[in-house]
């Protein structure tokens, strides 16, 4: 944070001695924010990847927690998944660990199908399993699976991740054993 400001603050003081200061600013400040969200994503990676402390286990009812995620997700997300249930579980878990593992695995079930297909995620038999109707995964992108800014070739849209989503699933899912 340190450094994003003092990068920030030499931005807009270059910004305010040129000759056309916005004409500047906001591409720069969009940027610099883009730059600082991927160190900042890496970081806390980086911290659950290497921590060796085990984490504080919470019992969870796996339908009330996914459908509790996505009633706070907003109407264009959540409406776009259809939970099924077979038979309900508990989930022994950190909730921030829980709760990341099925935002990146939802939301990138979203952002790579179809606008008019819906995402599925089925509970039963100890198991979550997110599904939906997108073009799925290159084998170069799947040789990596699960490794840091791994990004597959919708990297270069606008609405692109950091290339961490997955990093984060692979590392929660191997704290706890999960596959």
């Amino acid at each position: 944070k340190r450094r994003e400001t003092i990068l920030a603050l030499e931005v807009e003081k270059g910004c305010k001695n040129s000759i056309h200061p916005e004409a500047n600013l906001n591409p720069i400040e969009r940027e610099l924010h883009k730059i600082s969200e991927t160190i900042s994503a890496f970081l806390a990676w980086a911290e659950l990847e290497n921590s060796p402390q085990q984490p504080r286990l919470f019992a969870h009812k796996a339908s009330l927690f996914v459908r509790g995620l996505l009633s706070r997700w907003p109407p264009h997300q959540g409406e776009r998944v259809q939970v099924e249930e077979r038979s309900d579980f508990t989930i022994l878990s950190n909730p921030q660990h829980l709760e990341q593992l099925l935002s990146n695995l939802l939301l990138n079930a979203i952002k790579h199908s179809p606008s008019e297909k819906l995402v599925r995620v089925f509970i039963g038999d100890s198991t979550i399993v997110i599904s939906d109707e997108g073009p799925g995964i290159s084998d170069s992108v799947m040789a990596r699976l699960g490794e840091p800014f791994n990004k597959g070739a919708s990297a270069s849209s606008p609405n692109a991740g950091q290339g961490l989503g997955l990093a984060w699933v692979k590392s929660i899912a191997r704290i706890y054993g999960w596959t």
